[in-house]
């Protein structure tokens, strides 16, 4: 997902990302990078690589706009 986004606003000109995930784990992941697990800790990486001015936020799974869809 990160790569598409990138490639993405690459593209279009968007001064500002919004992350948002129902999954809080995964949002102290990449606010804090601290995982010891090397999997996370490469994707989180990964993430803040190709997002460079992002916000992350948590959003209730009955909200999540991934979920819309399903």
């Amino acid at each position: 997902v990160a790569h598409f986004v990138h490639k993405v606003l690459s593209v279009i000109n968007i001064a500002q990302t919004a992350i948002s995930s129902d999954n809080e784990a995964v949002i102290q992941w990449v606010r804090n990078d601290n995982s010891n697990i090397a999997y996370v800790r490469n994707r989180v990486a990964e993430i803040k690589e190709l997002s460079d001015n992002y916000q992350i936020f948590h959003v209730p799974s009955e909200e999540n706009p991934a979920d819309f869809v399903t």
